[in-house]
């Protein structure tokens, strides 16, 4: 039957119920596959700890401990990576974060095994450098592949934002431009291509952030809009007063450059009641707003 159910006065064709096995119950069809990926990992740095321990050679008896290990090692090490949350998350969105989980799993892992083998066998012909070997290794090949992912997924990003994006410049290389920029990053629902930041403090010229490099001052903005063909500024500085948002608009509306002036949405709500109301000029973009109009003229 394989597991599915048929109405007995429908057709063979038309299926009323499937149902779903065990594994799909607890684990998608992604994680599926990152558990895959974590077996063959943990396999090839268990075998390459071998390799590093007797100079490339697995004598015959090695081959024998291996095969009894194995098995016990792997559901250890995956049972681990699942309670510290490995399997929750995203690899193209891996942070820090998530380094600091793989590194306690790996490392509670590889103390439950050694402990194990100490109580089965005793450790009797195990190597205790073979083991810290493992450790390193699989921490590597499993935080590795993940930053890979993330760096594919960045990489192919920047591709597609070049070919058919709109050139930006995000006037303030502070905490707002930071938050605007990987807001930008993290969200495919836009147009926008960060060419570069503008910040009036002058130890700031040149630093580079996830990046974009700072690229002068308000006063260079004539020559990098002509340099860059930008199209749009958004001024990202959180404590900017209303003067010194009109100075800047004002630079962009010599220079035939849209503007806009962008904050985080949680500290508009949170300061709402203490905040004047801006003026028709100073207009205030929460970006994810913008993101969700972005969304209505483009689907993925």
């Amino acid at each position: 039957m394989n597991g599915i159910v048929y109405d007995s006065k429908a057709g063979d064709s038309d299926t009323v119920f499937q149902h779903p096995s065990l594994l799909s119950r607890i684990l998608n069809k992604k994680q599926i596959l990152q558990v895959v990926v974590d077996t063959v990992l943990i396999t090839i740095a268990y075998l390459t700890s071998y390799l590093l321990r007797y100079d490339g050679i697995i004598s015959l008896w090695n081959q024998q401990v291996i095969e009894k290990s194995l098995p016990l090692i792997i559901p250890i090490k995956l049972c681990c990576f699942w309670i510290f949350g490995l399997y929750r998350g995203q690899w193209r969105y891996i942070s820090i974060g998530d380094m600091w989980q793989i590194f306690k799993a790996v490392v509670t892992g590889s103390l439950i095994i050694v402990g194990l083998l100490l109580y089965i066998y005793r450790f009797e012909g195990y190597s205790r450098v073979l083991f810290l070997n493992d450790a390193l290794l699989t921490l590597v090949m499993i935080g590795g592949v993940r930053l890979l992912m993330r760096l594919f997924k960045e990489y192919f990003s920047l591709q597609a934002e070049r070919s058919n994006s709109t050139p930006i410049l995000i006037f303030g290389a502070g905490d707002g431009g930071d938050l605007f920029l990987r807001e930008i990053r993290h969200n495919s629902n836009h147009d926008y291509l960060p060419v570069g930041f503008i910040d009036d403090d002058p130890a700031k010229k040149s630093q580079v952030i996830h990046g974009v490099k700072v690229l002068g001052a308000r006063e260079d903005i004539p020559d990098i809009v002509r340099r860059y063909g930008v199209k749009r500024v958004f001024v990202s500085i959180m404590s900017a007063s209303d003067g010194q948002i009109e100075g800047i608009f004002d630079i962009c509306k010599k220079n035939g450059v849209k503007y806009d002036r962008v904050r985080p949405l949680l500290p508009i709500v949170k300061s709402r009641e203490k905040e004047p109301a801006c003026s028709k000029k100073d207009k205030v973009v929460p970006f994810r707003s913008r993101m969700r109009k972005n969304e209505r003229k483009t689907s993925f």
